[in-house]
């Protein structure tokens, strides 16, 4: 029996983090889409479906956000689960960084492991917990 894979957005902006964490999320089964900025990732989202979209909360454009309004405001788009990944494990960033990601619709807001190892499990729980929801 072949499972279907599970395809996640990858929305990052740094290129090095970005192919790491599609390399894990790969090497973990799942199938990846990445996108350098929310622009490319609202055009992959349009034309590629996916399970769960992973987006950089601090990316330099500000588009995170915008990026999950626009995806709220399309109904093929309104139930994808976003997770926002944020750079700063404490302090008032992850505080402010949850707060928007709570106003936008976005479903969590994880930390970007040091360890991104760890990022597959943490996706992989965002999955089966909008599913049960």
């Amino acid at each position: 029996m072949h499972l279907k894979r599970r395809r996640v957005l990858l929305a990052e902006e740094d290129g090095r983090l970005r192919a790491a964490i599609s390399a894990e999320l790969t090497l973990a089964g799942f199938d990846v889409v990445s996108a350098a900025d929310s622009v490319h990732a609202l055009a992959a989202l349009e034309t590629d479906g996916v399970d769960l979209a992973l987006i950089d909360a601090q990316n330099s454009n500000g588009g995170a956000f915008d990026l999950c309004a626009q995806m709220r405001s399309q109904p093929k788009l309104r139930n994808v689960p976003v997770v926002f990944l944020s750079g700063s494990a404490e302090g008032i960033v992850q505080r402010f960084t949850e707060r928007l990601s709570d106003a936008v619709g976005g479903n969590y807001c994880l930390p970007i492991p040091r360890q991104i190892r760890k990022l597959s499990a943490m996706v992989r729980r965002a999955m089966d917990m909008s599913a049960s929801e």
